[in-house]
């Protein structure tokens, strides 16, 4: 059973003026515009978080989340609640949802009371009805067949009829981030985001920049320490402050030293295209699974993207195999240990695979501050790894 949701009374409304013959589909299909009211702006973006959502619960809490990107005032409205309970109500309605019929299952102070998730209701099969006609603009052509068809879902219908005005009406007049277009064209700020990875986006179909969009990576942390176009990224702390301290010799092409974070990396090397200058990217970091993963992970991004490739820091880690192992992790088998070794060029995989058989973890930070004083080499060219223009072998 289906439990309704108690809002307080309001007054009745006059409808807005427009044509009695558009369809309920197609206004469900237009992209959210800045001259809706609220309430209808925080409906269109529930709807689309819960089309969306991988999971069929939705808890509240995301649920509120996705009202205040759509309304900033939502938060602070002493309405907000009752904002909630009509449009969790409106999309009981339309079955997209089902509240939640176990009392326990609700926040019952303040009122109105809230379910503290719902649940995504599976689509009901229907007989199929034909979409209302579109004159599509000429880039938007590839859609019209599977649109006509019914092949396109709910979510990628409002993305293509939002794509559709906006190439009508010339384009967009500026790249935005990614998340504020979304909110913009979808009414919610992840969508956008989600379906450019899918089946509407490739060549000769949608693009982030026709639809004035722009992906915006975290950002790491960088240090200035040389005109060069070499970007040295570090995994850990000690050794991203150990290197940008360092001595130098006066040809080193480094310019840049950066600190990855870690895993954290591979969601931010899309970043390097915001530095000026760089050319070449190298990496050093520990010498364990997670540590040849994570660059053998960015490297792959990098790459999709048409950024500069990921490689290691040949010196640094030539320095840091010759190191006596300090812990000892589980012995890898053969197959693993070549796997885990491919990203590193082949001079340097002799010695990393019989490591990884024995199980050998070395921290980057044997290779010191200490270390490094007296030999500024570690910085040149040779150690670094040649440009790829000179034929670096990887």
């Amino acid at each position: 059973s289906t439990t309704g949701l108690r809002t307080k009374t309001r007054s009745p409304r006059r409808a807005a003026s427009g044509s009695r013959r558009q369809s309920r589909y197609l206004r469900s299909h237009r992209p959210a515009m800045r001259s809706e009211r609220p309430a209808d702006r925080i409906l269109k973006a529930l709807r689309v978080t819960i089309e969306a959502s991988d999971r069929g619960k939705v808890t509240i809490a995301v649920l509120h989340e996705a009202a205040s990107a759509a309304d900033p005032d939502y938060a602070a409205n002493p309405d907000a609640r009752d904002q909630m309970a009509a449009a969790l109500n409106a999309l009981a309605a339309e079955r997209l949802i089902r509240l939640p019929a176990a009392s326990e299952l609700w926040e019952k102070l303040p009122t109105p009371a809230l379910p503290r998730w719902v649940l995504r209701q599976p689509p009901d099969i229907v007989p199929a009805v034909a979409p209302p006609r579109i004159t599509w603009h000429a880039d938007l052509g590839w859609a019209a067949a599977k649109y006509a068809r019914g092949d396109w879902d709910g979510l990628e219908v409002r993305l293509l009829c939002a794509a559709n005005e906006l190439a009508i009406a010339g384009g967009p007049m500026r790249l935005v981030p990614i998340n504020e277009r979304s909110i913009e064209l979808l009414g919610a700020e992840k969508a956008l985001a989600k379906l450019s990875k899918g089946r509407l986006f490739g060549p000769g179909r949608l693009t982030l920049e026709a639809l004035g969009a722009v992906r915006t990576p975290p950002p790491f942390p960088w240090t200035r320490v040389g005109d060069g176009p070499y970007l040295l990224v570090v995994e850990n702390t000690a050794t991203y402050w150990t290197l940008a301290h360092a001595p130098r010799s006066v040809d080193s092409p480094l310019g840049i030293v950066a600190f990855g974070g870690g895993q954290a990396f591979v969601a931010s090397v899309d970043y390097v295209r915001e530095l000026a200058g760089i050319t070449e990217v190298r990496y050093f970091g520990d010498f364990d699974e997670e540590g040849l993963r994570i660059p053998a992970a960015a490297d792959g991004v990098a790459r999709r993207n048409g950024l500069p490739p990921v490689q290691a820091a040949i010196g640094l880690y030539a320095r840091l195999l010759l190191a006596n192992p300090i812990r000892r992790g589980r012995p890898r088998s053969e197959p693993e240990a070549c796997a885990l070794a491919r990203w590193l060029p082949p001079t340097l995989r002799t010695r990393a695979v019989p490591l990884l058989l024995e199980g050998a973890e070395i921290p980057q930070e044997r290779i010191g501050t200490d270390e490094l004083a007296g030999d500024p080499s570690w910085a040149d060219e040779k150690s670094l790894g040649p440009a790829a223009s000179h034929g670096a072998g990887s």
